[in-house]
């Protein structure tokens, strides 16, 4: 049992308190209520580990808690805030490569042209250069 709280003693509702059986892995977990205040009743003799999480908080553990039968234990999990996790998801989609033929090409096409010399004075319409007499 105990009272999850923040750094200034707030305490932090719907939290999940999670008390794993180290020696056999058996999990018991619940939520805080309303005054941050849990309670998980019932478990054997052992060593735990309890791990409490809350949106906007850092996740509090702690180990090696020793419990004798019939105990009950009082934890005071304190919180931190935590950076808020920003999530990006990329979708994008591949262009198709065609492998059969190897004379595919992506190329643009070039369009064919009237070849016209420069040099002849019927591309400017008269002599390009003077041309000496």
């Amino acid at each position: 049992m105990g009272t999850v709280v923040d750094q200034t003693g707030a305490v932090i509702p719907n939290a999940k308190v999670v008390v794993t059986n180290q020696a056999t892995h058996v999990v018991s977990d619940t939520v805080s209520g309303g005054g941050g205040d849990f309670r998980i009743p019932a478990l054997p003799g052992g060593t735990y580990q309890v791990s409490v999480e809350a949106s906007g908080f850092s996740t509090w553990t702690q180990a090696d808690i020793l419990l004798e039968s019939n105990q009950v234990k009082t934890l005071y999990p304190v919180l931190a805030l935590g950076a808020q996790k920003t999530t990006v998801q990329v979708k994008a989609t591949v262009a198709a490569v065609q492998t059969a033929k190897s004379d595919t090409s992506r190329e643009p096409r070039r369009q064919r042209s009237r070849l016209l010399d420069l040099g002849s004075p019927a591309a400017w319409g008269e002599t390009p250069f003077p041309v000496p007499a």
